[in-house]
């Protein structure tokens, strides 16, 4: 990409949610913010993690997630009744945490992240 005030060509930026164009010449700048799809889905997911032996890792886990005590967290995981709801994002930053567990759970309606 050249620049508009004096052709020489910018240098791109690329940062976590933008781009940045900068020219070393003339030092004309210009950014743009990029928005993931993920980000702009608002259908309201429900996760159920499902009944399942657990290890400490696992119930660590869980109880960070919900905001519940250890031995709480343990109950519900042997017993089941968790459910989560969120936007995309957060149920997606969950879903990779309980799979690095590998702990069981379902998400409706159907996830496509």
């Amino acid at each position: 990409m050249n620049c508009p005030k004096c052709g020489s060509i910018l240098n791109e930026i690329i940062k976590m949610n933008s781009r940045e164009y900068h020219c070393p010449q003339c030092n004309y700048g210009v950014s743009a913010f990029v928005v993931e799809p993920i980000d702009e889905d608002e259908t309201i997911y429900k996760m159920e993690v499902l009944p399942q032996d657990s290890n400490i890792s696992q119930v660590q886990l869980i109880s960070k997630q919900v905001n519940i005590n250890l031995l709480a967290a343990k109950k519900m995981l042997n017993d089941g009744g968790i459910l989560i709801e969120g936007e995309a994002k957060k149920i997606y930053d969950i879903r990779n945490a309980l799979d690095g567990l590998n702990i069981k759970y379902s998400i409706t309606p159907e996830f496509k992240w």
